[in-house]
């Protein structure tokens, strides 16, 4: 809604009272007149719309920027959910990697056991 006239002066709030537009509501500087067209005359109603269009605009262009954002979310999401499965399969080599390892210490501990005691067998 314009607050303010091209010449400075603040609006005012007007009822119509014209014989085709009765008890419309308009926006106008106290110095216009008939004569001068220069001024401030708007019809409020007109002013909502283009308030609402312009208010639709933004939140258009706020919702494309939100869904661009969701987007980037969406493939960092994908990309740490590759990361997070390669590091779950390098942790699973890894645990086949240590239950190997402590079988191989286990069967050496155990011919070691076996040796030492067929050596003190036999001396």
């Amino acid at each position: 809604m314009p607050k303010t006239c091209r010449c400075g002066e603040a609006s005012l709030i007007r009822t119509s009272k014209t014989y085709e537009n009765p008890g419309r509501l308009f926006h106008c500087c106290p110095n216009g007149s008939k004569k001068e067209k220069n001024h401030l005359l708007k019809w409020t109603d007109e002013a909502v719309v283009e308030e609402i269009d312009d208010i639709k605009d933004s939140y258009g262009q706020k919702i494309k920027e939100i869904n661009d954002v969701i987007v980037e979310f969406e493939k960092e999401i994908e990309e740490m959910k590759t990361t997070v499965y390669g590091c779950d399969k390098e942790f699973k080599d890894f645990v086949v990697e240590v239950r190997s390892l402590r079988n191989i210490i286990v069967c050496g501990f155990t011919m070691f056991i076996f040796y030492y005691c067929v050596i003190a067998l036999y001396v």
